[in-house]
């Protein structure tokens, strides 16, 4: 979390950017899993 912090204290564009990325990954992630299970419960 503090290297976070320092990234977002440095650099806002590019943490911003990383933000974006990292939180569209997430969603991603979710779903492939939620379709997997889905898949195995069908």
């Amino acid at each position: 979390m503090l290297l976070a912090r320092d990234v977002l204290g440095a650099k806002p564009r590019s943490a911003r950017a990383i933000s974006r990325i990292s939180g569209v990954a997430m969603i991603l992630i979710g779903l492939a899993l939620l379709a997997e299970q889905l898949m195995q419960n069908g």
